[in-house]
């Protein structure tokens, strides 16, 4: 592996982290970024004092995030401090009709008790299975590259196979799951929110998912301060550590290949010679716009058949003075959840009551935003492909913000001294996403594990995929995971 040449196309999150391995290991690393700043969708956006989080604002599963920096002798702390965030997160249901999820698991009992008789005790036995399950997917599975049924189902995956299909049954829905155990509408809601993080919903995301209730509930959540930036920040420094060389403001045109084998890359400076290239760029782009036909192991019409993650509308907002009624991660979940799901998934339309998340971080770090001021990121999942009509949805964030303002009963309009709306079309100029994807594909169970798109290309021997639309999937730790999947196949080729 030795002087071999390694391009890593984008410098996201997964992205930063494969070149960080790669180079650790030896391999002569150069990463391109297309835009200005390293992040991808964590980057960051600064106006008027504000530093806001553009991405990526919840840290779980903080065990993933030890394991990645323990490879290089490092951990979390030498890079950025944690907060631990008691209360966790606040749910809105409507006008004065909210709850809190504490840090405390019988504090959480107790509120389930009150939502619904007996649902302390079965939110126990909830997690008590999740327990038993977690780190079985965690240890065995999610840091495997699975790309046929046959790796996945053998002798040495038997028993924690039965265990899984036991405790959570991934031929379930997360709804149907969740539904066999609670009928308080608020407490299935609260229980099934993080399927929308994953990039889907409830309705077609398998219950095997679940898992992430039990890092909800019983692993804290936490922030880095200063923002997510922080791990963008630390996962540059091991790069730079580790000799990857980073070109900033340099897009990819094309991959060269030859003879089954990728050659090299165009930018729209030069051209670079590679023995390897990983694109954590996003997949269908790199597949249908950086090869030729030929060479895509996944054309577009296979990506027309796929059912994509969410995109959204995210409203960044400054605003004078102190939002007293709301926490530092806040949700609004809509009354009819299985008509705003339908609204997003299928009809491909504005939700007419659509839920909503506001992340408020100055509530937990004052280094982002001036003095007496209130940073907002507001989220409004939306349909990927959906038809954009920007003077509609200028109306439309107008309409949010005042639902916001409905159910916390606080002044926000009046307030704002900066606001930057980004859309679909915005996922599509600034990441080259798929349809406006801002999650990739959804984790549906005929896209789960070995049905998602492979991490190595099936027609061009030395191309690997790195990020949200491989194994084991959607959000940072997974990025940091896929990262290690992808670093170890390559290396497994070189010994």
């Amino acid at each position: 592996m030795q002087g071999k040449k390694v391009i890593v196309i984008g410098g996201g999150i997964s992205g930063l982290a494969t070149a960080a391995l790669l180079g650790k290991n030896g391999y002569r690393v150069t990463l391109f970024e297309k835009n200005a700043q390293l992040g991808g969708r964590a980057q960051v956006l600064q106006a008027k004092g504000f530093s806001f989080d553009m991405g990526p604002s919840w840290y779980m599963m903080p065990e993933v995030f030890e394991k990645y920096f323990s490879l290089f002798g490092k951990k979390p702390s030498d890079f950025y401090k944690l907060k631990k965030l008691d209360p966790r997160y606040r749910v809105f249901f409507g006008q004065n009709d909210y709850v809190d999820i504490d840090d405390s698991f019988n504090k959480n009992m107790q509120l389930f008790e009150k939502l619904e008789k007996g649902a302390g005790k079965k939110l126990e036995k909830l997690i008590s299975d999740l327990k038993a399950i977690y780190p079985l997917i965690g240890d065995r599975f999610i840091y495997s590259d699975y790309t046929r049924l046959a790796d996945l189902i053998n002798a040495s995956n038997l028993k924690a196979l039965v265990a899984i299909f036991t405790k959570a049954n991934p031929l379930l829905s997360f709804n149907q799951y969740i539904s066999k155990r609670f009928s308080s509408d608020k407490l299935k809601k609260i229980l099934e929110f993080s399927t929308v993080f994953l990039g889907g919903s409830p309705y077609n995301t398998p219950a095997v998912y679940s898992m992430l209730i039990y890092a909800d509930f019983m692993q804290k959540i936490w922030y880095p301060l200063g923002g997510m930036k922080m791990v963008i920040k630390a996962l540059e420094t091991l790069c730079r550590d580790n000799s990857v060389d980073i070109k900033l403001s340099e897009p990819v045109n094309h991959l060269e290949v030859h003879n089954n084998k990728a050659s090299g890359v165009t930018t729209t400076k030069g051209s670079y010679p590679a023995d390897y290239i990983v694109s954590s760029a996003d997949y269908a782009f790199t597949e249908t716009k950086l090869l030729a036909s030929k060479w895509q192991t996944y054309s577009e019409k296979y990506w027309q058949k796929k059912t994509l993650a969410i995109s959204a509308i995210l409203i960044y907002l400054g605003i004078r003075g102190k939002v007293n009624n709301m926490l530092h991660h806040n949700l609004y979940f809509c009354p009819d959840w299985q008509e705003n799901f339908k609204q997003i998934f299928k009809d491909k339309t504005y939700p007419i009551d659509p839920s909503l998340y506001i992340s408020i971080r100055t509530k937990s770090d004052n280094t982002i935003a001036p003095k007496d001021t209130e940073e907002l990121f507001i989220l409004v999942p939306l349909g990927s492909g959906m038809v954009i009509d920007e003077n509609w949805q200028a109306k439309y964030v107008d309409f949010v913000i005042n639902k916001i303002e409905e159910i916390s009963g606080e002044a926000i309009h009046s307030r704002i001294i900066f606001k930057k709306v980004f859309a679909q079309n915005d996922f599509s100029q600034e990441y080259n996403a798929y349809q406006g994807t801002a999650l990739g594909l959804a984790h549906t169970l005929n896209q789960s594990v070995m049905f998602r798109p492979n991490n190595k290309s099936k027609k061009v021997t030395n191309l690997y995929y790195v990020g949200q639309y491989t194994n084991p999937g959607v959000g940072v730790p997974m990025c940091l995971v896929s990262a290690q999947i992808v670093a170890e196949l390559i290396n497994h080729e070189n010994r």
